[in-house]
């Protein structure tokens, strides 16, 4: 199995991840519903899967690979609502960072937990995919901190209206 279609077959206990950390996040999840803590969650994993699908010429994934300036795409724009939308709930930017390392998480330790069962035949998946797609989301790297970039002045904002 692959991994795009993996993360599309386990995305309800990726969610379930998700749910349970988002949850923790106090004060900000306090009062939020499950769909208010799951806000982008499922839309940004088949985004991500939809990604890892779509077929690149070398040129596209050594650019990818050095960060080089790209149109932004369906993860990128889900992940900035998802901020967005995060922020006006009064959620931190680390917080926010940590949604996605939990997100990345549960994909890799599911991955992997697959792969030991089923065989290493897709272990280049694991390296290829889980941590070149999640890993730009929330790890706090360059990929993630530009993400960001734009939503400082409104949590700037946000943060001094208290």
């Amino acid at each position: 199995m692959k991994m795009p279609e993996f993360i599309r077959q386990q995305a309800e206990s990726i969610l379930l991840d998700w749910d349970q950390f988002a949850d923790t996040l106090r004060p900000a999840a306090r009062n939020l519903s499950l769909e208010e803590l799951r806000d982008g969650a499922a839309e940004i994993l088949h985004a991500i899967a939809a990604e890892m699908e779509a077929s690149q010429s070398k040129a596209e994934r050594q650019a990818k690979g050095k960060s080089d300036p790209e149109p932004p795409s369906d993860v990128k724009v889900i992940a900035k609502e998802h901020a967005e939308d995060r922020l006006m709930q009064r959620f931190t930017l680390d917080q926010m960072a940590a949604e996605y390392r939990v997100l990345r998480a549960g994909v890799t330790r599911r991955w992997t937990e697959h792969l030991v069962t089923y065989g290493s035949e897709e272990s280049e998946e694991l390296k290829r995919g889980a941590h070149r797609r999640c890993h730009r989301m929330g790890s706090g790297g360059r990929q993630a901190t530009h993400a960001t970039r734009g939503l400082r002045p409104a949590y700037r904002q946000a943060a001094r209206r208290g």
